[in-house]
């Protein structure tokens, strides 16, 4: 009698959810589509032929009032040549535009101006022999040859040296102050000074991470290491809510700034609610149950003992970090020409911002990007790519590059915001907390935010 064996149950696992990241590269490539349609679109309108000049022109200019003030702190005329060597090289840029442009020239009459330099006659000939009766007023004025008040649109240097030219005949000497230039010598030097020994120091932990991961005596905690592939596969569902939640709340709250412009809503304050409610959020997104998957916020933060020396690697990779942007941002400079400039709304919202405003822009970059940012990318899509693609370097790699990508900046600046994403996976895989990565992150954009505010 022949005795049939009971078939073999084969037990599968939970199936593949793969379309949840068709899904978020969907969302994720309307972003970056949309970022770059907008900074390429403004690249094809009529080019101002005076580009980034107008936006580097007044920073050499408070550049130049900083060390004229900080030469009278200490009593000393010895910085009067170094005080002038940026602005004399902006004006020679102007020079090379001044067959192009009126605003050239004035610009390079008003830098003159400022310097006591004889004028450029070339720059006066431009204006006194051009059809725009503005222009021709400029002219006249830089070149002492009208005594009515000017009026001029605007509020540009140019059109305020040539205002005190006219108010002030006869006088050589230009008084920086005229300009309204808030100046803080202690303030710039002070911030110069910290940013040459974070560059020195990280060079100097670069040097000994390399040393002691290459010598074996730095092995990495790992991070979220469990993960199962189906499991990624939620991990990606959720960096698609997140994505398809901050897209949706952009919108609301972008409305009624443009659709209501007399209501005059201050854009930095409807950006910081945004935040705050992103932030209340990020342990929704990056905890959701999906596909029959629970994961705990605690899991997503990592491990929190001995904080000291958690926000110790923070510094150190803040520090180790900008040598790497600015390295990788030189090396991509000599194509910067074919890339579109480099802006960010909130850079821009700086100029002319008060102190709430100032306040809340800074709110908005140094805390709530980090606190949003590192749960989603190194929480969330780090150890997913970590397990799908079996290699940590791939998924450091490649999470920096999307990190990068996503961000309004421009391809000009990819690879310093790649650098950041990446230092960020680095650390966390390294101590095996979001910790570091957090501090990281918050030191880099609050240094980029101080940069701005104390050169603008």
């Amino acid at each position: 009698m022949e005795i049939t064996p009971p078939p073999v149950q084969i037990q599968s696992g939970p199936a593949r959810q793969w379309w949840t990241w068709l899904v978020f590269a969907g969302l994720a490539g309307f972003f970056i589509a949309t970022n770059m349609v907008g900074m390429f679109a403004m690249g094809s309108e009529e080019k101002d032929p005076l580009g980034e000049l107008k936006t580097t022109a007044p920073v050499a200019l408070k550049q130049y009032a900083t060390f004229l003030e900080l030469g009278e702190m200490l009593g000393t005329d010895q910085l009067d040549s170094a005080a002038s060597t940026t602005l004399v090289q902006t004006r020679d840029q102007f020079e090379e535009k001044v067959g192009e442009s009126d605003e050239a020239a004035e610009w390079i009459l008003a830098i003159d101006t400022i310097l006591g330099n004889e004028l450029n006659q070339d720059a006066l000939d431009r204006l006194q022999l051009s059809d725009q009766e503005e222009s021709v007023d400029m002219g006249d004025a830089f070149a002492g040859e009208i005594s009515r008040p000017l009026v001029i649109e605007g509020d540009d240097v140019p059109a305020k040296v040539a205002t005190w030219k006219v108010a002030n005949p006869g006088v050589e000497e230009f008084p920086v102050s005229a300009l309204g230039i808030s100046a803080n010598p202690v303030l710039f030097f002070g911030f110069l000074g910290w940013m040459g020994f974070v560059a020195v120091g990280g060079v100097v932990a670069l040097a000994l991470y390399a040393g002691l991961k290459f010598s074996g005596g730095l092995v990495a905690k790992g991070y979220q290491t469990g993960l199962t592939v189906p499991e990624s596969d939620a991990y990606g569902g959720r960096m698609a809510i997140y994505f398809a939640t901050f897209l949706l709340l952009s919108t609301l709250i972008a409305i009624p700034v443009f659709a209501f412009p007399d209501l005059n809503l201050d854009m930095a304050v409807m950006q910081a609610v945004l935040f705050v409610v992103l932030i209340g959020l990020i342990p929704v997104f990056s905890t959701i149950p999906l596909f029959g998957f629970k994961k705990k916020f605690g899991e997503i933060l990592g491990d929190t003992k001995g904080i000291f020396g958690k926000l110790g690697w923070g510094f150190a990779g803040y520090m180790a970090n900008f040598p790497l942007a600015i390295g990788v941002t030189v090396l991509v400079s000599p194509i910067a020409q074919f890339l579109p400039t480099p802006s960010h709304e909130l850079i821009e919202q700086l100029l002319g911002s008060g102190p709430t405003s100032m306040a809340l822009l800074f709110f908005i970059a140094a805390v709530g990007a980090p606190l949003v940012e590192e749960p989603m990318f190194r929480g969330v899509l780090f150890p997913a790519f970590q397990k799908i693609f079996r290699s940590p370097t791939t998924a450091i790699v490649l999470q920096g590059v999307i990190f990068a990508v996503i961000h309004p900046q421009g391809p000009l600046l990819w690879p310093a915001l790649a650098c950041i994403g990446m230092t960020a996976a680095v650390l966390t895989r390294q101590t095996g907390s979001l910790i570091p990565a957090i501090l990281m992150h918050f030191l880099h954009n609050a240094t980029i935010f101080g940069l701005n505010v104390v050169i603008r």
